[in-house]
């Protein structure tokens, strides 16, 4: 059975629990299929990354025929719609997914949802080989001072890969989830050749990676640590200009698109 994630952001728990860690999240309207349940949970994976995990019942409704005049859309910038009847306010962020029509109408739960402020989308059909690297540090750059949150993908809290996958997905460009399956993508670029756009991987002293972020010069890097934030980035990896110190060890940079 087909589903979709019905609240602005939903954890994807490792077990069915409130106590479980969580591995993820989906945001509004993600498409998830299901693979077991029980009285409370069900175990999904996401249409969009394969992911696998536990997601509370209600927190997802079930996709229901809706009319030829909706297309499905990735939402880009955080906006406002209001459900006429009610007058209730749903707040959307960043990489959620919704059906919209020719009028910027969202349906939802059988209602139609009106936008309160302007609002930018894509479709999801529209994944592509390449993407501009301006609007890569311009979506990147929505993201500053968002706090770190292990699992999180959303402006209400994020971690490194979900920050670099959710970046990249704006750009139509779809990325795994994790850190380690990013980086078996692309090509690897010496450092001097680094450009807006390319993703630096780093490792811990056991070669394993362990975090991601974005190049947005030679010498400066984007990424979900602490916070989202703009580092300096040399061959050895980010200096931390606070602590006076290396932050995360570089172990190569890759581009993904050419």
């Amino acid at each position: 059975m087909n589903f979709q994630c019905s609240v602005v952001a939903a954890p994807l728990r490792a077990e069915p629990n409130h106590r479980s860690e969580m591995v993820s999240q989906l945001l509004f309207g993600e498409s998830v299929k299901k693979i077991t349940e029980n009285e409370n949970w069900i175990k999904i994976i996401a249409e969009y990354d394969n992911y696998e995990g536990w997601v509370e019942k209600k927190s997802l409704q079930l996709v229901e025929n809706i009319s030829s005049e909706f297309r499905k859309k990735i939402l880009c910038n955080e906006t406002k719609f209001k459900n006429a009847p009610t007058q209730h306010i749903i707040r959307l962020l960043p990489g959620s997914e919704f059906f919209v029509n020719n009028n910027n109408e969202i349906y939802f739960k059988n209602k139609i949802l009106q936008p309160l402020e302007s609002f930018d989308f894509i479709g999801v059909d529209e994944l592509s080989s390449h993407f501009i690297a301006d609007e890569i540090l311009q979506t990147a750059s929505l993201f500053l001072n968002t706090p770190y949150l292990w699992g999180g993908k959303s402006l209400f809290g994020i971690d490194c890969s979900g920050f670099t996958q959710t970046v990249f997905k704006l750009n139509k460009i779809k990325l795994p989830r994790d850190a380690y399956q990013q980086a078996e993508l692309g090509v690897n670029i010496d450092f001097e050749q680094n450009k807006i756009g390319d993703l630096a991987f780093f490792k811990n002293e056991n070669d394993k990676i362990i975090h991601v972020g974005i190049c947005i010069s030679h010498h400066q890097i984007i990424h979900c640590s602490i916070s989202v934030r703009i580092d300096k980035l040399d061959e050895k990896g980010i200096w931390n200009e606070e602590l006076k110190e290396y932050s995360h060890q570089l172990a190569f940079i890759k581009r993904i698109k050419q």
